[in-house]
């Protein structure tokens, strides 16, 4: 939700048993505040068995709302929603469909 969008980026990876490993970059950013719209950033990097490495990238666009647009979407599809948190403090909706 746009009250609770943080820029950030998170890496990993792991090693496979067979030789193969893959390590990654993900980056999320909201290049213009001002609009509805939020970009995430991939980087790949795969090690193959014989040593080879691929780089590949990927880019999504994702779409960034307020609180109150969702709950109005949801209720104009026929629920009763509110927005709360889950154990890990990340906002939910949580709805039931109206009879």
């Amino acid at each position: 939700m746009r009250e609770t969008f943080v820029p950030r980026t998170s890496t990993g990876g792991h090693d496979g048993d067979n030789g193969r490993s893959l390590r990654f970059l993900e980056w999320i950013t909201d290049p213009d505040p001002t609009d509805t719209i939020y970009e995430v950033a991939y980087a790949f990097l795969l090690r193959e068995t014989d040593g080879g490495l691929r780089v590949e990238a990927d880019r999504h666009r994702l779409g960034l709302f307020p609180t109150a647009r969702w709950l109005d979407w949801l209720e104009g599809a026929g629920f009763t929603a509110r927005a709360t948190e889950d154990s890990h403090r990340c906002p939910v909706f949580v709805g039931r469909r109206n009879a």
